[in-house]
């Protein structure tokens, strides 16, 4: 049987070695290993997205900074670009099929 030995720690280089363990034999004594200095990074950067739904319920939240329309624009233009959205040419607003707003914000 072949046993693949793999030690990894920060800072070092990861170490693999494959044993050969024979059935008479079932116990056998590993030589002392010395893990070699790794590169370590001088900066990481984390980026992430912002969710752009939640759903609360039977409300859905939107954050509106992940579908910004460019800047200046109309309110409309910006719901445009949410996902079930529609807007007619009447400025009337559905999400998900069901009326929400009309003229701009009036119920």
């Amino acid at each position: 049987m072949i046993i693949l030995l793999k030690l990894a720690f920060t800072g070092y280089q990861t170490h693999k070695e494959q044993l050969k363990l024979h059935t008479s034999t079932p116990k056998f004594r590993v030589k002392d290993i010395s893990l070699k200095e790794g590169s370590l990074l001088k900066e990481v950067t984390v980026t992430g997205k912002a969710t752009e739904i939640i759903l609360k319920g039977d409300t859905i939240e939107y954050n509106a900074g992940s579908f910004a329309p460019a800047e200046g624009a109309e309110l409309l233009e910006l719901i445009k670009k949410l996902p079930g959205a529609q807007v007619d040419e009447s400025g009337n607003v559905k999400i998900n099929g069901k009326k929400h707003l009309s003229d701009y914000g009036r119920w």
